[in-house]
């Protein structure tokens, strides 16, 4: 309906353009010269047919690359299908395989990938119907699902929330951690990403004085693009109480399509990745309001003006070792 109603618009404004100016450069070449061309009635209407045309063709243009672009977006889409009805082929075909090789209904074989298929259909009913991923933290050694994260340049952008607790500890001890704080700052200077921009939270502010977490704001502070402000845990968990947003641990979001909201599960990384717009507007609200906010957040107190690069960073921090 949003296409007719456009390609209608485009038709009327074709229209009216042809006839505005098929009647006002006669008027415009008289003047021009002086009186010594006039345009003849049947000249006008021919120059008017002309500009309809040509507006026409430029009209034709625009709705064509945006049919291309329609259809590019749906064979990829049925890629993707054509891809997982193919696994689901295979498996099936596999499946009847094991229950022939099968003794009994109690093959140990057969219930055990009956148990896998329920818990299967189980994750993607709920992915489905809660538009809710439960990821570990491996899910991040692939750098592939990083940068799929920001497919949309216009619409790239990451901001998150770092709670350091023990600024003797390593801030980079978890590879999957590692792996993903190296490799976004590259998104960001080959304009893969506009920018990050990050929330510190500190159980004490005079972490700040720390070598290793001093390091890290000189990062911050020394990368175009790639910012953050920091604030006390206290008051940052009682933000989150007063909008009820208690029980997250650490949030990010991926522009205006993914959130990922951080559990710990032990001393392992785990979370949701969700793509509910409306939570995604509140924690994006929520991060907006906390950064704009100079009485809730402070800025980077660091005073660095040599460029701390991410390798540089990560290094000092494996290598530091506290007196």
């Amino acid at each position: 309906m949003k296409d007719f109603k456009t390609k209608i618009g485009f038709a009327i404004t074709s229209l009216l353009l042809s006839i505005i100016i098929g009647t006002i450069l006669p008027s415009v070449v008289v003047f021009l010269s002086n009186g010594k061309l006039i345009i003849t009635l049947g000249e006008q209407i021919i120059i008017g047919i002309c500009l309809f045309i040509a507006i026409s063709f430029v009209e034709f243009l625009y709705f064509y690359n945006q049919s291309l672009q329609h259809t590019k977006q749906e064979h990829k889409f049925w890629e993707i299908k054509s891809t997982g009805d193919n696994e689901l082929y295979n498996i099936r075909t596999n499946f009847h395989k094991v229950v022939q090789d099968a003794k009994d209904e109690n093959d140990i074989f057969v219930l055990h990938f009956m148990k896998e298929f329920k818990k299967l259909s189980n994750n993607i009913v709920e992915v489905a119907e809660k538009k809710e991923l439960y990821v570990t933290a491996d899910y991040f050694l692939n750098t592939d699902n990083v940068l799929n994260a920001f497919s949309n340049p216009d619409d790239s952008f990451w901001h998150y929330t770092w709670q350091i607790n023990n600024a003797d500890e390593e801030l980079f001890d978890k590879e999957a951690w590692c792996l993903y704080f190296e490799k976004t700052p590259k998104f960001v200077q080959t304009k893969k990403m506009k920018h990050i921009k990050a929330i510190l939270i500190f159980p004490d502010l005079s972490f700040v004085e720390h070598p290793r977490i001093s390091k890290l704001l000189a990062f911050f502070k020394t990368n175009n693009d790639i910012t953050c402000k920091i604030i006390s845990l206290k008051r940052f968990t009682n933000i989150l109480n007063q909008n009820s947003f208690s029980g997250t641990d650490d949030f990010g979001i991926y522009g205006s399509s993914l959130l990922y909201i951080e559990k710990y599960v032990g001393s392992e990384a785990a979370g949701f990745f969700i793509k509910d717009k409306q939570r995604i507007n509140n924690y994006g609200n929520l991060f907006n309001q906390l950064w704009d906010s100079d009485s809730m957040t402070l800025p980077n107190p660091s005073k660095e003006t040599i460029k701390v690069e991410v390798t540089s960073l990560i290094n000092f921090d494996k290598t530091y070792k506290h007196e």
